[in-house]
């Protein structure tokens, strides 16, 4: 599995995702619904570049949030 993502994590930065947005990416797709502090545990980085990352991949349209349940998930 660390292959896989590894490679689409190579990929991604192949379409301009920085390193930790692509880390970020992946994760969401084994794991959508996750909160950013979630994603954070997923990939091993500090929630705060954590939460950057995903902004970035929120403007750049790769993600979308989901606020219903009272807190921020990402998707």
């Amino acid at each position: 599995m660390k292959n896989q993502n590894r490679r689409a994590e190579s990929l991604l930065a192949g379409v301009g995702l920085t390193g930790l947005e692509a880390s970020a990416y992946v994760a969401l797709l084994r794991e959508p619904g996750a909160t950013a502090y979630r994603v954070a545990q997923l990939i091993g980085k500090p929630p705060p570049n954590t939460y950057k990352a995903l902004d970035a991949l929120l403007a750049k349209g790769a993600v979308v949030v989901d606020e219903s349940s009272g807190s921020k998930t990402y998707a």
